[in-house]
C-alpha cells in the first residue's frame, strides 16, 4: 500500500512534465520573427526592405536619423537603418530590446544587405 501512496503522484507529475517540455520544444523548435519593428530614414531603403523580408518586418519611415534614434530610445522600434555611403548601411539598435530581438534584427537586415550587394 505505501508505495501506491507515491506511485500515482509521481507518474502524473512525469505526464505533466512531458507535456510541458514537448509543448516547450515544439514551439522553440523553428521560431521566425515576426512584425520586428525597424525604423528606416530612407524611402527607398524602406520600401526595398519592406518587400525583401515581408511579415517579418515591420517598417517604420522616419523623415530623418534623430527622428528614429529618439523612436528607438523611446523602445518604439528594435533598431534604426540607415544609408551610409554609396550602398552602406548603418544599423543601431537598442540593448534593453532583449537578445533574441537584438539578434533577429540584426539577422534580418544582414540577409537584406548581403541580397542588395549582389544586384
Amino acid at each position: 500500500m505505501p508505495t501506491r501512496a507515491w506511485l500515482q503522484p509521481a507518474i502524473i507529475a512525469l505526464v505533466v512534465a512531458s507535456a510541458f517540455l514537448c509543448c516547450y520544444i515544439g514551439l522553440r523548435r523553428d521560431a521566425q520573427p515576426h512584425r520586428v519593428p525597424i525604423g528606416v530614414t530612407d524611402s527607398t531603403l524602406s520600401g526595398g526592405i519592406a518587400r525583401a523580408l515581408g511579415s517579418s518586418i515591420d517598417v517604420r519611415q522616419y523623415p530623418d536619423a534623430p527622428a528614429a534614434l529618439r523612436a528607438l530610445e523611446h523602445r518604439d522600434v528594435v533598431a534604426v537603418l540607415s544609408p551610409q555611403g554609396g550602398r552602406g548601411l548603418k544599423l543601431r539598435v537598442a540593448g534593453a530590446n532583449g537578445p533574441s530581438t537584438i539578434t533577429a534584427a540584426e539577422h534580418m537586415v544582414s540577409a537584406y544587405a548581403e541580397g542588395r550587394v549582389g544586384r
